[in-house]
């Protein structure tokens, strides 16, 4: 996970003196709300978290990535269909996929 996102919202929490905070986030968003939870629970009065990718969840476990390897595997026929019939949205699920 990129401890940028972590330390940032650590900080922004911090800064705005609102601590513990009810804070929630989206897909990437979502990891780095975990992500921060997980380390500096003392920030938090409650989070709402929606579709957080798992490779950003777990990518701090090696076993927990070995687990994943047979989903991001099965990915590529779904790509390979976006990109005959959706070659745009083909790319779109090639950027997101790359996101770790």
């Amino acid at each position: 996970m990129d401890r940028r996102g972590l330390t940032d919202l650590g900080a922004l929490l911090e800064g705005l003196g609102h601590t513990p905070a009810h804070v929630a986030g989206t897909s990437f968003g979502a990891s780095v709300v975990l992500g921060l939870a997980a380390r500096r629970p003392e920030l938090f009065r409650g989070i709402a978290v929606h579709e957080p990718p798992p490779m950003e969840v777990l990518a701090d476990g090696p076993a927990a990535m070995e687990q994943l390897q047979p989903a991001m595997v099965s990915i590529a026929p779904v790509l390979d269909h976006l990109r005959k019939a959706e070659p745009d949205l083909a790319d779109f699920a090639e950027v997101v996929a790359r996101l770790r």
